[in-house]
């Protein structure tokens, strides 16, 4: 990643699960949060961290996040389910995961 759907897909439509392992990021303070953040996608999907449901978006391009702090183990896997159907054809708007997703500690 990042990759754009038709260089992955081509034309088809469809559903797929991209899943990344990582460890807990050390030493966060009491105050520190964990975010994913998806600089660029484009489709239908949900965020899942551990198979437990954390976001829901439709994105046409647009930044996508999600919490993980409170879910957060030891060893975790990530996974983002991207959909993308007929509703808007491949060519009029960039679709997949075409930008940086990133790991951000944020604080209060």
């Amino acid at each position: 990643m990042p990759r754009d759907w038709k260089s992955l897909f081509g034309c088809r439509i469809g559903t797929a699960i991209f899943r990344r392992p990582f460890h807990c990021p050390t030493n966060l303070g009491p105050d520190e949060q964990v975010w994913l953040v998806c600089t660029g996608v484009g489709g239908r999907g949900a965020i899942h961290l551990n198979d437990r449901p954390l976001t829901t978006f439709s994105s046409c391009g647009d930044l996508v996040e999600s919490e993980l702090t409170p879910h957060l183990r030891n060893f975790n896997v990530v996974s983002i389910q991207l959909t993308v159907n007929a509703e808007i054809p491949l060519g009029e708007l960039k679709r997949g995961l075409f930008q940086p997703i990133v790991l951000e500690i944020r604080s209060d």
